[in-house]
């Protein structure tokens, strides 16, 4: 009698290195993925320039245009680009840090046509791509990259940030460029905001009206302004047509009061309250705010009451 008996790994073992190769080979056969897998694996042995190679023509033959896919098949694709994201971090990271730079981003720029040929409405491909602008980040460190030229190349990223793949880059590369590269950085986006705003005087005037260029351009700006713990940066920003917004005063508010400056941060909030004529979204961050605000200029009782009405409030939504 056959008794079905638990895989592990000392199980496997056992078959020796002979009857497991046989066993993936034969498998391999009827599984493309399996196949490059293994590929990449044998492939790791002959150093970081090899591996290197094939993983660049498998990004180059990603990259061509395909028609949409169906979810199996985005699916496997998906799969497909995490390990290719993890044998460049983990693999040539640990070997060849520069190489593993190069790739990464090499990796980043088929976002575009992947995420034009498979269904991303769970978010699975942007998840991919956005744990490699992570992984860009202690890659870069260790690579010792040159901060004037690395900023170039994430302001070239981040105004052409079709899909937010790059919104976390400059948080993630902070480091990497270090105080020389911000500075740099914050050159160039700040330049290239100029330009824009005498282009297009909308992107300046028009209250409420989100604009894509400018959008690209202050998130950079602001997450330089955060990581240098530049409340005044943070706030320049801002338009002034959007100061009444409760969730950007909240935001501005945390910013002034991680510098110590409680009470300008109230004024910021009070000039944003929400209300019916004031119908925002942001009400929870602004009461959050709001409340750290009030107990940062010792008005405790205040911040009590307003954290009572607020739970009292939601108890009857």
């Amino acid at each position: 009698m056959i008794t079905n008996r638990k895989i592990t790994i000392e199980t496997l073992t056992k078959l020796g290195a002979r009857k497991l190769a046989e066993l993936l080979i034969a498998e391999a056969a009827g599984s493309r993925r399996l196949k490059q897998t293994l590929n990449l694996a044998v492939s790791t042995k002959d150093g970081p320039a090899a591996l290197g190679a094939i993983l660049r023509r498998r990004l180059v033959t990603l990259a061509k245009p395909r028609s949409m896919l169906s979810y199996d098949r985005g699916s496997e694709l998906i799969a497909e680009l995490d390990e290719l994201r993890k044998t460049i971090f983990e693999t040539i990271g640990s070997k060849d840090c520069k190489l593993a730079f190069e790739l990464l981003w090499e990796f980043l720029d088929l976002h575009s046509s992947i995420l034009e040929s498979v269904d991303d409405s769970s978010g699975r491909v942007g998840s991919v791509f956005r744990m490699a602008c992570e992984d860009l980040g202690p890659i870069a460190q260790r690579a010792r990259i040159e901060p004037k030229a690395l900023a170039a190349t994430v302001f070239e990223k981040v105004i052409s940030n079709r899909y937010g793949i790059y919104d976390g880059l400059v948080v993630s590369l902070a480091s990497a460029l270090g105080q020389k590269g911000r500075a740099a950085l914050r050159g160039l986006l700040l330049q290239r905001r100029q330009q824009y705003m005498a282009e297009d005087k909308r992107a300046v005037t028009a209250a409420g009206r989100y604009d894509f260029t400018l959008g690209c351009l202050s998130l950079a700006l602001r997450d330089i302004a955060e990581c240098e713990g530049d409340a005044d940066a943070f706030i320049d920003t801002y338009q002034a047509s959007n100061l009444t917004n409760p969730l950007f005063a909240s935001e501005i508010a945390l910013q002034l009061l991680r510098s110590g400056r409680g009470r300008e941060a109230l004024g910021y909030l009070d000039r944003a309250a929400p209300s019916a004529e004031n119908p925002h979204f942001g009400r929870i961050e602004w009461t959050d705010a709001k409340i750290a605000a009030l107990d940062a200029v010792q008005r405790v009782e205040e911040a009590q009451t307003l954290r009572l009405a607020f739970f009292q409030d939601q108890l009857t939504t």
